[in-house]
């Protein structure tokens, strides 16, 4: 059992890294990711703030909802930082999906 477990932990980061192997990558799923969240198709109006490699502890790349269970498993992804109007937006990227964190950690609101 704990082999197997073993084996899980490190194909699943492995995923993640397979569907995401660049920060250029990152961004432009970002990119898409956050122009479909605020329903707007110009993606030129998005400007990048900032990028970083992150290792998320687990599927909810650092954005949990509550009452939500996700696998604990590492995800090797990137933090994007995005702005619109002056105004900044995280969006959490790792195997092959980008989720825009409108929450921190614990759970407050970043509107």
């Amino acid at each position: 059992m704990w082999v197997r477990l073993g084996l899980c932990l490190v194909l699943a980061g492995g995923v993640g890294m397979a569907n995401m192997t660049n920060s250029d990558e990152a961004v432009a799923l970002a990119k898409r990711t956050l122009a479909e969240h605020l329903k707007s198709s110009d993606r030129a109006e998005i400007a990048v703030v900032r990028t970083e490699p992150v290792d998320w502890p687990d599927t909810a790349l650092g954005c949990p909802e509550p009452g939500m269970m996700y696998a604990q498993v590492i995800v090797s992804g990137y933090r994007v930082v995005l702005s619109v109007n002056g105004k900044e937006y995280p969006v959490h990227v790792g195997s092959g999906q980008a989720i825009v964190c409108t929450r921190s950690v614990g759970r407050k609101t970043m509107d």
